[in-house]
């Protein structure tokens, strides 16, 4: 599964970020901590080396869970695209045989019986009014008492249903597709804001660890790699090559 674009340029920061650590912490070591003993969250005082071990460890973690957030949303979108293409091929299905139904039964009913059908006028094709007609035909068709007035009724219901076959697994199917996309909208929202949320925290740590490293770097005479780790505010922005 590919990252989308707006993660894919922070991980690559954060790769570069955390090679330059790699590559550039043993000299920068070297030159602080004669002097300089930098002190974590929990007020534990570390020297050089293990302070960019600490800064490496937190690059990896944020690049990490950026990642996973960006993945659990494009999972959620995959889930909710699946189910829209079952939605739409089971609103086909059902839409053809209500309008199948509605042909039928014109000439055998009055309009006002065909009304308390729910087979009056034209069919929608939104999937929501699909299956509110649909469920209205299929009780009726199942039996329930629908006021109709022809006493032709239980011969029409019979010559209906016998075309048209029993509506019933369609109806059910549809409902059960609309309820888990209804569903699924709420997922994939939450799962896009989880994702917006973390590229924020993770701009601000990238931020952070950075500007920490070009700082120690600087101290430690190692100009051409504190040039390197320097945060790059442009490139969040943008693809890059």
């Amino acid at each position: 599964m590919k990252l989308s674009a707006m993660v894919t340029r922070r991980v690559k920061l954060a790769i570069e970020l955390e090679g330059a650590l790699a590559v550039h912490a043993p000299a920068a070591s070297a030159g602080l901590d004669e002097f300089f003993a930098p002190v974590t969250d929990d007020g534990t005082e570390l020297d050089a080396e293990s302070y960019f071990a600490v800064l490496r460890r937190k690059v990896v973690w944020w690049r990490e869970r950026l990642i996973h957030l960006d993945l659990a949303h494009q999972e959620e979108l995959e889930a909710r695209a699946e189910l829209r293409g079952r939605e739409v091929e089971l609103t086909k299905s059902l839409y053809g045989r209500l309008v199948s139904l509605r042909r039928a039964s014109h000439g055998l009913l009055e309009e006002d019986d065909l009304v308390t059908l729910g087979l009056a006028g034209t069919v929608s094709q939104d999937p929501v009014t699909v299956l509110r007609q649909g469920e209205k035909s299929w009780k009726r068709f199942q039996g329930d008492d629908p006021k109709v007035r022809s006493s032709r009724w239980p011969q029409v219901r019979e010559k209906l249903t016998a075309m048209a076959g029993d509506l019933g697994p369609d109806v059910k199917a549809l409902a059960k597709t609309v309820k888990e996309l209804k569903r699924a909208r709420r997922k994939v929202e939450s799962a896009a804001s989880r994702k917006r949320q973390g590229i924020k925290d993770f701009d601000r740590h990238y931020f952070w660890i950075a500007k920490s490293a070009e700082m120690h770097f600087r101290m430690a005479g190692l100009e051409e790699a504190a040039d390197l780790v320097k945060p790059q505010a442009r490139r969040l922005d943008r693809d890059v090559g």
